[in-house]
């Protein structure tokens, strides 16, 4: 029989026996991120919540996107055995969340308040977690070395971030393939296209300070913004700059290979490019769109473009190698060449100098550096501690703004549209925002996941498609979705597309005439051709052979038929094989250069302008007033630095030297003026050579 004192010792030990399962419970790891629901009467109030790590505890914020609420750090987080408990301050009423996590890990649950407010909550992890992660990230890395061999990429880097924090960072291959240097996770990569969304951080930052609005007229920030429709223009918005909804195409030859162009001289030039859709009402990527966005930037803030990328956004995230121009690059001792693929012989090229199309394009950065500008997108703006931009501006960039073309991949993407500098679809039921990048040489995407808190970016220094591809097989794998060759399919999807280009390539001699002579000899079409939208041509005659040298291009101009030439082989690829003729005027002489520039629009014509430029002070002698065949007088004039010619009743023309004593007169096709000079060598007449005859006219005394 017990005694009392047995009794109390009994029911202690059975007490004990009952509840040292709960109190000595090993901990659940629940790091990394969970996304679940308030449940409130008659609705659901979705939630997201990042669970890390810190020195003796648990750190933890909250996302609840609905509420515009991003990021937002919990206190009082605790977690003892399977009991958890978080708050969320600064929020009336003090809602605070208890509950406890299932054994297994998978779901947590349990009563929230806020003030007299009762209501329950769960959450589910997403993506995979710990020594899962780890196994699924070290398998990447394996994957991706052999995806780099297959697609023949000199070197790379791939960063993955999930909440806050760099879960894989690694360089592959070389950077530098003839001096076999290594890349690694600090090598310098241009990050091409990827440069947009720094572009709209800056214009949300000012929204952010009151300086400018997104629905700003692009005039009132930027007054000499035109178009070739004024209407256009004027209706134009800062938002619609940077959502490809401008409705002018690419027109990107006006700044393509074109390193002396300013960005007030491309502005200027973008007057004379032609719109192919109304405004709003059809998506088409322009890069010179996005170069007046960081002109919108410049004029606001009294700053380059350059100068606000480094202060506002490379110097709060420590990117502090990070670079907009190529000389910046090279400076740097760990950069990465640049290498295309030339017909399958892959060369190492010069880099691209887009200084003027910077705001598009020109930023360079290593994946370490791009995984603290990843942290920042998906942490509402925020990165260590700090805001870049404020968390509605984040969620605003990261919506769709206007619809693209395309119908989805079988169900795998579905578009949603193109957000402020990110594209937004579903990538297998999951929201992503990504962009790519591509400029000689190198190829790039940046990719989020936001509801899973998980970025990746992909920089490799050859012009390929193994970014997008790497980044897809990454998504799969930590996602925990079901894998597919991805790699594999895009190879074979582009020998498919090399083998029909060169069947169409080949079949281009069917449309030839053959044996059908130039109207003229090689030498009658060398010349300088301009067009105010695209600027100029130069055609040389070197030992035989046409080449023309388009801004700081050049390709030979091989002859196709009658004034038809087709430009050849060179390095400069975007000119390879596109056909132009030279224009013969009325009277006979070569007069222009017609060439389908931009493919969704007509072929232009560049108009000779063959430059001479008369001794200082020469133009006087050609002033005076000329009797054109007895019935009219022409008065020429110098105007400045130009002549004119003028004939009463109508307006004066200016006259454009194109050689010793000859002109064009500027804006009429076929009109030409040539002086006569007697033997002293003063000017004594002048002859008008146009499509309806040839005038002579004697200079007089008035």
């Amino acid at each position: 029989m017990l005694t009392r004192a047995g009794w109390v010792v009994a029911v202690l030990a059975l007490v004990v026996s009952l509840v040292s399962p709960v109190a000595v419970a090993q901990e659940v790891d629940i790091s990394g991120v969970w996304e679940g629901e308030i449940t409130l009467p008659g609705s659901a109030l979705p939630i997201e919540v990042t669970f890390e790590r810190e020195d003796g505890g648990w750190g933890a914020s909250i996302s609840i996107a609905v509420q515009g609420l991003i990021g937002r750090e919990l206190t009082e987080v605790s977690l003892d055995g399977r009991s958890i408990g978080f708050e969320l301050p600064g929020i009336p009423g003090d809602p605070t969340f208890t509950g406890e996590v299932q054994e297994d890990g998978l779901r947590m649950g349990g009563a929230f308040t806020q003030g007299l407010l009762e209501a329950t909550w769960f959450m589910e992890p997403t993506g995979l977690r710990g020594e899962a992660l780890a196994g699924e990230l070290e398998a990447f890395g394996e994957w991706f070395e052999t995806a780099r061999d297959a697609w023949s990429v000199p070197g790379a880097a791939v960063c993955i971030v999930r909440g806050d924090e760099i879960v894989f960072s690694r360089g592959f291959g070389v950077r530098d393939r003839e001096a076999g240097l290594e890349a690694d996770e600090d090598t310098q990569f241009g990050i091409g296209s990827c440069t947009k969304a720094f572009t709209t951080t800056l214009l949300a930052q000012l929204v952010d300070e009151g300086a400018i609005g997104w629905d700003d007229r692009v005039q009132e920030h930027l007054p000499e913004f035109g178009l070739e429709e004024a209407s256009r223009a004027e209706a134009m918005t800062v938002r619609d700059l940077v959502t490809h909804r401008s409705g002018l195409p690419r027109h990107d030859l006006a700044w393509y290979g074109n390193p002396g162009a300013s960005r007030d001289e491309l502005l200027a030039m973008m007057r004379h490019q032609e719109a192919t859709a109304a405004l709003r009402s059809a998506w088409q990527y322009n890069n010179l769109m996005y170069m007046a966005a960081g002109m919108v930037v410049e004029r606001v803030t009294g700053q380059s473009w350059e100068e606000n990328i480094g202060a506002r956004i490379f110097a709060p995230l420590g990117m502090d190698r990070a670079s907009t121009s190529i000389p910046e690059l090279v400076a740097d001792p760990n950069h990465a060449k640049a290498y295309v693929d030339f017909d399958g012989d892959l060369r190492l090229v010069d880099y691209r100098q887009i200084t003027a199309v910077g705001p598009a394009g020109s930023i360079n950065a290593s994946v370490n550096e791009m995984g603290a500008w990843m942290i920042a997108q998906l942490n509402g703006g925020e990165y260590d501690g700090a805001s870049l931009v404020n968390a509605g501006q984040v969620v605003q960039m990261h919506s769709a703004q206007m619809l693209m073309p395309g119908g989805g991949e079988g169900g795998i993407v579905t578009p949603l549209g193109y957000g402020l500098g990110w594209m937004v679809d579903l990538y297998r039921g999951k929201r992503r925002v990504h962009h790519s990048g591509g400029i000689d040489g190198f190829s790039t995407t940046v990719t989020l996941v936001p509801g899973e808190r998980l970025g990746i970016v992909v920089l490799t220094n050859a012009s390929t498609g193994l970014a997008g591809v790497a980044a897809q097989h990454a998504l799969d794998r930590l996602l925990g979705l079901e894998g597919q060759d991805w790699s594999g399919q895009a190879l074979a999807q582009i020998e498919q597309m090399k083998a029909a280009g060169r069947t169409a390539e080949a079949s281009m001699g069917e449309a030839r005439v053959p044996d059908a002579p130039a109207s003229r000899g090689l030498g009658a079409f060398a010349g300088r051709y301009e067009h105010p939208g695209y600027g100029v041509i130069e055609v040389e005659l070197v030992e035989g052979a046409l080449i023309a040298h388009v801004n700081a291009m050049e390709a030979p101009m091989e002859h196709w038929h009658y004034d038809v030439f087709r430009f050849g082989d060179s390095d400069d690829r975007v000119l390879r094989h596109q056909m132009a003729q030279f224009v013969t005027g009325m009277d006979g002489s070569v007069e222009g250069l017609r060439w389908k520039v931009e493919p969704s629009v007509d072929a232009v014509v560049f108009r000779r302008r063959d430059v001479y430029t008369p001794e200082a002070g020469a133009l006087g002698a050609y002033a005076g007033v000329y009797n054109i065949m007895g019935v009219q007088k022409a008065t020429v004039s110098v105007r400045g630095d130009r002549l004119a010619v003028s004939i009463p009743g109508q307006p004066a023309h200016a006259l454009v030297p194109t050689g010793p004593d000859a002109f064009v007169i500027e804006g009429m096709s076929g009109y030409r003026v040539e002086f006569d000079r007697d033997a002293a060598g003063g000017v004594e007449a002048l002859t008008f050579r146009q499509p309806n005859g040839v005038f002579r006219g004697e200079r007089v005394e008035e």
